[in-house]
Protein backbone atom coordinates (compact mmCIF):
# COMPACT_ATOMS: atom_id res chain seq x y z
CA UNK A 1 0.00 0.00 0.00
CA UNK A 2 3.00 2.33 0.64
CA UNK A 3 4.48 1.93 -2.41
CA UNK A 4 1.30 2.52 -4.31
CA UNK A 5 0.72 6.09 -2.81
CA UNK A 6 3.83 7.68 -4.52
CA UNK A 7 2.32 6.24 -7.56
CA UNK A 8 -0.92 7.60 -7.00
CA UNK A 9 0.57 10.89 -6.00
CA UNK A 10 2.33 11.42 -9.39
CA UNK A 11 -0.68 10.20 -11.67
CA UNK A 12 -2.75 12.94 -9.39
CA UNK A 13 0.08 15.64 -10.22
CA UNK A 14 -0.04 14.81 -13.74
CA UNK A 15 -3.12 15.31 -14.17
CA UNK A 16 -3.06 18.60 -12.46
CA UNK A 17 -0.07 19.70 -14.98
CA UNK A 18 -2.73 18.52 -17.87
CA UNK A 19 -5.36 21.03 -16.19
CA UNK A 20 -3.35 23.81 -15.96
CA UNK A 21 -2.04 23.60 -19.65
CA UNK A 22 -5.92 23.07 -20.76
CA UNK A 23 -6.58 26.20 -19.05
CA UNK A 24 -3.53 28.72 -19.99
CA UNK A 25 -4.33 27.67 -23.78
CA UNK A 26 -8.18 28.32 -23.06
CA UNK A 27 -6.75 31.80 -22.11
CA UNK A 28 -4.41 31.90 -24.59
CA UNK A 29 -7.32 31.54 -27.34
CA UNK A 30 -9.23 34.25 -26.04
CA UNK A 31 -6.48 36.50 -25.77
CA UNK A 32 -5.97 35.88 -30.02
CA UNK A 33 -9.48 36.68 -30.18
CA UNK A 34 -10.04 39.50 -28.26
CA UNK A 35 -6.67 40.70 -29.61
CA UNK A 36 -8.39 40.04 -33.36
CA UNK A 37 -11.31 41.96 -32.07
CA UNK A 38 -9.76 44.89 -30.84
CA UNK A 39 -7.78 44.86 -34.08
CA UNK A 40 -10.94 45.23 -36.22
CA UNK A 41 -12.27 47.68 -34.28
CA UNK A 42 -9.54 49.79 -34.80
CA UNK A 43 -9.24 49.20 -38.15
CA UNK A 44 -12.55 49.76 -39.24
CA UNK A 45 -13.06 53.19 -38.52
CA UNK A 46 -10.55 53.33 -40.97
CA UNK A 47 -12.16 51.31 -44.03
CA UNK A 48 -14.97 53.47 -43.83
CA UNK A 49 -12.88 56.55 -43.87
CA UNK A 50 -10.91 55.37 -46.93
CA UNK A 51 -14.49 54.29 -48.74
CA UNK A 52 -15.95 57.74 -47.86
CA UNK A 53 -12.95 58.73 -49.25
CA UNK A 54 -12.96 57.54 -52.63
CA UNK A 55 -16.76 58.06 -53.42
CA UNK A 56 -16.23 61.96 -51.94
CA UNK A 57 -13.21 62.13 -55.11
CA UNK A 58 -15.46 60.56 -57.15
CA UNK A 59 -18.69 62.99 -56.35
CA UNK A 60 -16.19 65.59 -56.49
CA UNK A 61 -14.67 64.43 -60.00
CA UNK A 62 -19.03 64.84 -60.97
CA UNK A 63 -19.42 67.98 -59.72
CA UNK A 64 -16.55 69.13 -61.12
CA UNK A 65 -17.38 68.20 -64.56
CA UNK A 66 -20.90 69.49 -64.15
CA UNK A 67 -19.08 72.85 -63.29
CA UNK A 68 -17.61 72.95 -65.96
CA UNK A 69 -20.36 72.78 -68.51
CA UNK A 70 -22.02 75.17 -66.68
CA UNK A 71 -18.70 77.49 -67.01
CA UNK A 72 -18.58 76.96 -70.51
CA UNK A 73 -22.27 77.65 -71.46
CA UNK A 74 -21.56 81.21 -69.37
CA UNK A 75 -19.96 82.40 -72.78
CA UNK A 76 -23.09 81.83 -74.64
CA UNK A 77 -26.61 82.38 -75.51
CA UNK A 78 -29.45 79.76 -75.84
CA UNK A 79 -33.34 79.43 -76.22
CA UNK A 80 -34.38 78.98 -72.02
CA UNK A 81 -36.91 76.78 -74.35
CA UNK A 82 -34.45 74.28 -75.49
CA UNK A 83 -33.45 70.94 -73.62
CA UNK A 84 -30.55 72.92 -72.42
CA UNK A 85 -32.45 75.31 -70.93
CA UNK A 86 -34.84 72.64 -68.96
CA UNK A 87 -32.07 70.13 -67.94
CA UNK A 88 -28.88 72.38 -67.75
CA UNK A 89 -29.96 73.15 -63.81
CA UNK A 90 -29.45 71.26 -60.61
CA UNK A 91 -27.19 68.29 -61.11
CA UNK A 92 -26.42 66.97 -57.42
CA UNK A 93 -23.62 65.42 -57.12
CA UNK A 94 -23.40 62.90 -60.36
CA UNK A 95 -22.06 62.87 -63.40
CA UNK A 96 -24.77 65.68 -64.85
CA UNK A 97 -25.76 62.75 -67.42
CA UNK A 98 -29.38 64.38 -67.06
CA UNK A 99 -27.68 67.47 -68.84
CA UNK A 100 -29.00 66.89 -72.77
CA UNK A 101 -26.45 66.37 -74.99
CA UNK A 102 -23.98 65.08 -72.30
CA UNK A 103 -22.41 61.29 -72.16
CA UNK A 104 -20.58 60.28 -69.17
CA UNK A 105 -18.90 57.46 -68.35
CA UNK A 106 -19.25 55.52 -65.77
CA UNK A 107 -16.55 56.81 -63.39
CA UNK A 108 -18.27 59.85 -63.94
CA UNK A 109 -16.81 61.67 -66.64
CA UNK A 110 -17.99 63.55 -69.61
CA UNK A 111 -16.95 61.55 -73.01
CA UNK A 112 -19.46 62.90 -74.82
CA UNK A 113 -20.55 66.62 -75.83
CA UNK A 114 -23.33 66.89 -78.32
CA UNK A 115 -24.93 70.33 -78.36
CA UNK A 116 -25.46 70.35 -82.04
CA UNK A 117 -28.22 72.68 -83.73
CA UNK A 118 -29.34 74.10 -80.34
CA UNK A 119 -28.82 78.09 -81.85
CA UNK A 120 -26.22 78.81 -79.53
CA UNK A 121 -24.72 82.16 -79.67
CA UNK A 122 -21.48 83.77 -78.60
CA UNK A 123 -18.28 82.56 -78.36
CA UNK A 124 -16.50 79.54 -77.25
CA UNK A 125 -14.78 80.53 -73.78
CA UNK A 126 -10.74 79.93 -73.82
CA UNK A 127 -9.28 77.35 -70.48
CA UNK A 128 -12.60 75.40 -70.35
CA UNK A 129 -13.05 72.83 -72.83
CA UNK A 130 -9.25 71.63 -71.85
CA UNK A 131 -10.98 70.74 -68.45
CA UNK A 132 -12.85 67.86 -69.67
CA UNK A 133 -10.28 65.50 -69.75
CA UNK A 134 -11.71 62.78 -70.75
CA UNK A 135 -14.10 63.89 -73.58
CA UNK A 136 -13.76 62.49 -76.74
CA UNK A 137 -16.60 63.42 -78.86
CA UNK A 138 -17.55 67.59 -79.15
CA UNK A 139 -20.08 68.40 -81.84
CA UNK A 140 -21.10 72.31 -81.49
CA UNK A 141 -22.31 71.98 -85.21
CA UNK A 142 -25.55 74.00 -86.71
CA UNK A 143 -25.36 76.93 -84.18
CA UNK A 144 -24.45 80.75 -84.06
CA UNK A 145 -21.12 80.77 -82.57
CA UNK A 146 -18.97 83.07 -83.30
CA UNK A 147 -15.20 84.11 -83.10
CA UNK A 148 -11.91 82.20 -82.48
CA UNK A 149 -11.32 78.56 -82.07
CA UNK A 150 -9.32 78.70 -78.18
CA UNK A 151 -5.97 77.47 -78.26
CA UNK A 152 -6.46 75.31 -75.63
CA UNK A 153 -8.60 72.97 -77.72
CA UNK A 154 -5.30 71.00 -78.10
CA UNK A 155 -5.07 69.96 -75.04
CA UNK A 156 -8.24 67.32 -74.81
CA UNK A 157 -5.82 64.95 -75.56
CA UNK A 158 -8.83 61.97 -75.52
CA UNK A 159 -10.58 64.29 -78.62
CA UNK A 160 -11.38 61.33 -81.45
CA UNK A 161 -14.63 63.45 -83.03
CA UNK A 162 -14.31 66.94 -83.41
CA UNK A 163 -17.48 69.19 -85.42
CA UNK A 164 -17.80 72.40 -85.20
CA UNK A 165 -19.42 72.44 -88.62
CA UNK A 166 -21.77 75.32 -89.88
CA UNK A 167 -21.24 78.41 -87.37
CA UNK A 168 -19.88 81.62 -87.49
CA UNK A 169 -16.14 80.77 -86.43
CA UNK A 170 -13.28 82.94 -87.69
CA UNK A 171 -10.33 83.51 -87.53
CA UNK A 172 -7.16 80.46 -88.10
CA UNK A 173 -7.45 77.16 -87.20
CA UNK A 174 -5.37 76.88 -83.93
CA UNK A 175 -2.04 74.83 -84.96
CA UNK A 176 -2.44 72.89 -81.33
CA UNK A 177 -5.13 70.92 -83.15
CA UNK A 178 -1.91 68.86 -84.48
CA UNK A 179 -1.46 67.70 -81.11
CA UNK A 180 -4.82 65.53 -80.82
CA UNK A 181 -3.23 62.65 -81.94
CA UNK A 182 -5.75 60.47 -81.46
CA UNK A 183 -8.37 62.65 -83.61
CA UNK A 184 -10.07 60.67 -86.44
CA UNK A 185 -12.81 62.90 -87.58
CA UNK A 186 -12.27 66.73 -87.90
CA UNK A 187 -15.49 69.19 -89.27
CA UNK A 188 -14.82 72.95 -89.10
CA UNK A 189 -16.96 73.57 -92.64
CA UNK A 190 -18.84 76.63 -93.28
CA UNK A 191 -17.57 78.50 -91.11
CA UNK A 192 -15.08 82.18 -91.46
CA UNK A 193 -12.12 80.17 -91.17
CA UNK A 194 -9.09 82.22 -92.59
CA UNK A 195 -5.38 81.93 -92.55
CA UNK A 196 -3.62 78.72 -94.18
CA UNK A 197 -3.95 75.17 -93.27
CA UNK A 198 -1.55 74.46 -90.29
CA UNK A 199 1.36 72.24 -91.82
CA UNK A 200 1.34 70.47 -88.41
CA UNK A 201 -1.65 68.73 -89.14
CA UNK A 202 -0.10 65.98 -90.92
CA UNK A 203 0.95 64.93 -87.83
CA UNK A 204 -2.24 63.21 -87.37
CA UNK A 205 -1.43 59.92 -88.47
CA UNK A 206 -4.81 58.49 -87.27
CA UNK A 207 -7.43 60.96 -89.20
CA UNK A 208 -9.65 59.62 -91.45
CA UNK A 209 -12.07 62.55 -92.38
CA UNK A 210 -10.85 66.22 -92.85
CA UNK A 211 -13.33 68.57 -93.98
CA UNK A 212 -12.67 72.30 -93.92
CA UNK A 213 -15.29 73.19 -96.78
CA UNK A 214 -16.73 76.51 -97.20
CA UNK A 215 -14.30 79.06 -95.30
CA UNK A 216 -11.81 81.78 -96.73
CA UNK A 217 -8.59 79.28 -96.26
CA UNK A 218 -5.97 80.43 -98.65
CA UNK A 219 -2.48 79.62 -99.00
CA UNK A 220 -0.79 75.96 -100.71
CA UNK A 221 -1.89 72.53 -99.36
CA UNK A 222 0.89 71.12 -97.69
CA UNK A 223 2.20 67.94 -99.53
CA UNK A 224 2.34 65.54 -96.28
CA UNK A 225 -1.56 66.46 -95.24
CA UNK A 226 -2.38 64.49 -98.49
CA UNK A 227 0.56 61.98 -97.50
CA UNK A 228 -1.71 61.05 -94.42
CA UNK A 229 -1.50 56.87 -94.39
CA UNK A 230 -5.23 56.75 -92.45
CA UNK A 231 -7.25 59.67 -94.25
CA UNK A 232 -10.14 58.23 -96.33
CA UNK A 233 -12.02 61.50 -96.86
CA UNK A 234 -10.74 65.02 -97.84
CA UNK A 235 -12.96 68.03 -98.54
CA UNK A 236 -11.20 71.75 -98.87
CA UNK A 237 -13.42 72.56 -101.19
CA UNK A 238 -15.02 76.24 -101.69
CA UNK A 239 -11.83 78.08 -100.47
CA UNK A 240 -9.39 80.67 -101.67
CA UNK A 241 -6.19 78.00 -102.25
CA UNK A 242 -3.84 78.16 -104.89
CA UNK A 243 -0.89 76.66 -105.90
CA UNK A 244 -0.42 72.96 -107.33
CA UNK A 245 -1.76 70.43 -106.16
CA UNK A 246 0.97 68.21 -104.10
CA UNK A 247 0.15 64.77 -104.22
CA UNK A 248 2.99 63.40 -106.94
CA UNK A 249 4.54 61.28 -105.46
CA UNK A 250 7.67 61.60 -104.45
CA UNK A 251 10.45 60.69 -101.76
CA UNK A 252 8.79 62.82 -98.52
CA UNK A 253 5.32 62.29 -100.39
CA UNK A 254 3.78 58.52 -99.36
CA UNK A 255 1.43 57.75 -101.69
CA UNK A 256 -2.20 57.44 -101.13
CA UNK A 257 -3.54 54.51 -100.57
CA UNK A 258 -6.79 54.89 -98.64
CA UNK A 259 -8.50 57.84 -100.20
CA UNK A 260 -11.86 56.87 -101.32
CA UNK A 261 -13.40 60.92 -101.68
CA UNK A 262 -11.44 63.83 -102.46
CA UNK A 263 -13.15 67.27 -103.09
CA UNK A 264 -11.27 70.09 -103.81
CA UNK A 265 -13.42 72.00 -106.25
CA UNK A 266 -14.46 76.10 -106.23
CA UNK A 267 -10.56 77.16 -105.15
CA UNK A 268 -7.80 78.23 -107.31
CA UNK A 269 -5.54 75.65 -107.87
CA UNK A 270 -3.34 75.74 -111.09
CA UNK A 271 -1.09 73.57 -112.92
CA UNK A 272 -1.96 69.91 -113.98
CA UNK A 273 -4.32 67.56 -112.26
CA UNK A 274 -1.88 64.51 -111.46
CA UNK A 275 1.25 62.60 -113.25
CA UNK A 276 0.34 60.87 -116.12
CA UNK A 277 -0.42 57.66 -114.45
CA UNK A 278 -3.12 58.75 -112.66
CA UNK A 279 -3.02 55.15 -110.45
CA UNK A 280 0.61 56.09 -108.99
CA UNK A 281 -1.15 58.47 -107.15
CA UNK A 282 -4.83 57.08 -106.26
CA UNK A 283 -5.29 53.28 -105.78
CA UNK A 284 -7.99 51.32 -106.02
CA UNK A 285 -10.28 52.58 -103.21
CA UNK A 286 -10.72 56.37 -104.97
CA UNK A 287 -14.72 56.77 -105.52
CA UNK A 288 -15.18 60.75 -105.72
CA UNK A 289 -12.74 62.96 -107.15
CA UNK A 290 -14.17 66.70 -108.02
CA UNK A 291 -11.81 69.21 -108.71
CA UNK A 292 -14.21 72.15 -110.53
CA UNK A 293 -14.35 75.68 -110.85
CA UNK A 294 -10.57 75.80 -110.32
CA UNK A 295 -7.80 77.02 -112.67
CA UNK A 296 -6.45 73.61 -113.69
CA UNK A 297 -4.64 73.20 -116.82
CA UNK A 298 -2.70 70.43 -119.32
CA UNK A 299 -3.52 66.87 -120.37
CA UNK A 300 -5.75 64.68 -118.79
CA UNK A 301 -4.01 61.93 -117.08
CA UNK A 302 -5.03 57.92 -117.11
CA UNK A 303 -7.35 56.43 -114.98
CA UNK A 304 -6.50 53.52 -116.35
CA UNK A 305 -6.36 51.59 -112.53
CA UNK A 306 -9.10 53.66 -110.97
CA UNK A 307 -11.45 51.34 -111.12
CA UNK A 308 -13.67 52.27 -108.04
CA UNK A 309 -14.16 55.50 -109.59
CA UNK A 310 -18.22 56.80 -109.63
CA UNK A 311 -18.09 60.22 -109.61
CA UNK A 312 -15.29 62.46 -111.48
CA UNK A 313 -15.78 66.20 -111.87
CA UNK A 314 -13.33 68.48 -113.94
CA UNK A 315 -15.46 71.06 -115.17
CA UNK A 316 -14.50 75.00 -115.01
CA UNK A 317 -11.04 74.15 -115.28
CA UNK A 318 -8.55 75.05 -118.77
CA UNK A 319 -7.77 71.52 -119.89
CA UNK A 320 -6.52 70.63 -122.99
CA UNK A 321 -5.57 67.88 -125.00
CA UNK A 322 -7.75 64.52 -125.88
CA UNK A 323 -10.26 62.90 -123.83
CA UNK A 324 -8.12 59.18 -122.39
CA UNK A 325 -9.38 56.30 -123.85
CA UNK A 326 -9.45 54.46 -121.00
CA UNK A 327 -11.26 57.23 -119.16
CA UNK A 328 -14.59 55.96 -120.93
CA UNK A 329 -13.61 52.40 -121.60
CA UNK A 330 -15.49 49.46 -119.54
CA UNK A 331 -12.35 49.49 -117.30
CA UNK A 332 -14.24 52.33 -115.47
CA UNK A 333 -17.36 50.09 -115.04
CA UNK A 334 -18.60 51.64 -111.98
CA UNK A 335 -18.61 55.55 -113.50
CA UNK A 336 -22.09 56.76 -112.89
CA UNK A 337 -21.15 61.00 -113.29
CA UNK A 338 -18.44 62.47 -115.77
CA UNK A 339 -18.52 66.36 -116.50
CA UNK A 340 -15.40 67.42 -118.17
CA UNK A 341 -17.52 70.68 -119.51
CA UNK A 342 -16.35 74.16 -119.93
CA UNK A 343 -12.46 73.25 -120.93
CA UNK A 344 -10.54 73.12 -124.33
CA UNK A 345 -10.60 69.64 -124.63
CA UNK A 346 -10.52 68.30 -128.59
CA UNK A 347 -10.10 65.29 -130.46
CA UNK A 348 -12.74 62.28 -131.01
CA UNK A 349 -14.16 59.87 -128.62
CA UNK A 350 -13.95 56.77 -129.52
CA UNK A 351 -15.74 54.95 -127.48
CA UNK A 352 -18.16 55.07 -124.41
CA UNK A 353 -18.80 53.16 -121.73
CA UNK A 354 -22.45 52.16 -121.15
CA UNK A 355 -21.85 52.10 -117.67
CA UNK A 356 -21.99 55.77 -117.43
CA UNK A 357 -25.54 56.36 -116.34
CA UNK A 358 -24.52 60.63 -115.85
CA UNK A 359 -22.20 62.17 -118.97
CA UNK A 360 -22.00 65.72 -119.06
CA UNK A 361 -19.80 66.28 -122.30
CA UNK A 362 -20.90 69.84 -122.82
CA UNK A 363 -17.90 70.77 -124.75
CA UNK A 364 -18.24 74.83 -124.69
CA UNK A 365 -15.42 76.18 -126.39
CA UNK A 366 -14.44 72.87 -127.68
CA UNK A 367 -14.28 70.91 -130.96
CA UNK A 368 -14.38 67.36 -129.45
CA UNK A 369 -16.32 65.13 -131.78
CA UNK A 370 -18.78 62.38 -129.99
CA UNK A 371 -18.55 59.16 -132.08
CA UNK A 372 -20.54 56.00 -130.39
Amino acid sequence: MEAQEPKLSVVLMQRRRKRRRRKIHGYSSYYYYYFFFFFFCLLSPCLTVFSTSSNTTNNSNSMQEGEILLELLKGMQFNQNSCIGFTWENYGSSCPSSFCGVTCSDEGFVIGLDLSNQSLQGTIKPNILSKLTKLSSLDLSANLLSGQLPQDIGEITTLQRLDLSSNLLSGPLPSSISTLKTLLYINISSNLISGSIPNDLSQLKSLQTLDLHGNLLGGEIDPSLLGLSSLSTVDLSSNKLQGFIPWQPNDTLPVLRTVEYVNLSHNLLTGPLAPPKFSSVFAERLKVLDMSYNQLSGDLPDFEFVIALTTLRLNENLFTGSVPSTLLSATLGLLEELDLSKNNLSGTISFLSSFCVVLLLQLFASSMKLVL
